[in-house]
C-alpha cells in the first residue's frame, strides 16, 4: 500500500501504472473510477487515442479527442520511451511504488525489453502484473494479432448475430474490449485481495478470445453437447419481450427487458 486511504474510495491507496491500449483501456479507467491512482504511461508523441475522434467542435487535435477523455477519467498521465535505457529505469522506479501494471502488448514485448513480470517482481516482490492479449500468453495463437472484429469472429460471437437470411453482424461499440477490460478489472481485484491475504503479487494473462467466450451465452454449450452450432436467430430469443415494428415512416423497436417489482 502506498498511499495513505482516505476511506472515501475502494482503491484509494492502490497506484496502478498504465500501459494499456484499446482493449484494455477500459480496464484502468474502471479501477481509476474505484479511486486508484492510475498514471497512464504514454509514448513520445502522445498516445495514439489521442488521434481517433470524434473531437471536440469536430476540430482534429490531440488534446481534443473525446474518445481519449472517455477512456481517461480520473487518471494522470507521462511520459516515458520504454525503448530507450532512462525510459525503463525511471520505469523501474516506478515499479518499486506500484500495486499493479496493465499493459496490452504482444506476449514477450516487454521480456524483449527486460521489463517481463520476472524482472518486475525482483523489483516489487507484492506487484500485479495484467496483460491483456488477443489470445493469451501461450498456445498457437499466442503471437497471432487481434482487434474487436477478430475477437468478435474467433470467439464465436459475431455467427450468432443477425437474420438468418443475412451475413454475421459485428457488435458495435468495441464490445469485445469492454468485456476483456471488466474480466481484466475483477482478476485485478482478486489479485488484490490474495496479496492482502499472503503478500504475494501474481502475473495475471487475460486474452481476449477466451473472456469473450461467455459473450456467446448458450453457443458453446450447445455445441459441446449436441455437436449442433447455434444459427442466427434474430430476434427470436427475445420474442414476447422484444421485437421490431414495420411502422409507415420506418421501424420501432419495442422492448420490456429487465423489471420487476419495486
Amino acid at each position: 500500500m502506498n498511499m495513505e486511504h482516505d476511506g472515501k474510495t475502494a482503491l484509494g491507496d492502490i497506484r496502478i501504472l498504465d500501459l494499456a491500449g484499446p482493449s484494455g483501456v477500459y480496464c484502468t479507467k474502471l479501477l481509476a473510477d474505484l479511486g486508484a491512482d492510475v498514471v497512464k504511461i504514454e509514448s513520445p508523441g502522445g498516445d495514439l487515442m489521442r488521434r481517433m475522434p470524434p473531437f471536440y467542435h469536430d476540430e482534429p487535435d490531440p488534446e481534443r479527442s473525446l474518445y481519449f477523455w472517455h477512456f481517461n477519467t480520473s487518471k494522470r498521465s507521462i511520459t516515458l520511451n520504454l525503448e530507450d535505457i532512462d525510459g525503463r529505469a525511471i520505469f523501474n522506479e516506478l515499479v518499486k511504488t506500484a500495486d499493479i501494471v496493465v499493459e496490452t502488448y504482444q506476449p514477450g514485448y516487454l521480456d524483449s525489453l527486460g521489463l517481463g513480470y520476472q524482472e518486475l517482481k525482483t523489483i516489487n516482490s507484492g506487484l500485479i502484473l495484467v496483460s491483456i492479449t488477443g489470445f493469451g500468453q501461450t498456445g498457437p495463437y499466442r503471437s497471432y494479432k487481434s482487434s474487436d472484429l477478430i475477437g468478435q469472429a474467433m470467439s464465436g460471437i459475431l455467427y450468432t448475430i443477425g437474420f438468418p437470411d443475412d451475413p454475421p453482424t459485428s457488435l458495435g461499440a468495441s464490445q469485445t474490449y469492454h468485456m476483456v477490460s471488466a474480466n481484466a478489472a475483477i482478476g485485478a481485484l482478486i489479485a488484490l485481495y490474495y496479496r492482502d491475504t499472503t503478500g504475494e503479487g501474481q502475473w495475471i494473462d487475460v486474452p481476449l478470445q477466451g473472456t469473450n467466450l461467455r459473450m456467446s451465452e448458450m453457443v458453446p454449450f450447445t455445441y459441446w453437447i449436441s455437436g449442433r452450432n447455434r444459427y442466427r436467430s434474430g430476434l427470436e430469443y427475445y420474442r414476447m419481450r422484444k421485437d421490431i415494428f414495420q411502422c409507415k415512416d420506418g421501424r420501432v423497436v419495442c422492448s420490456a427487458l429487465g423489471g420487476g417489482r419495486s
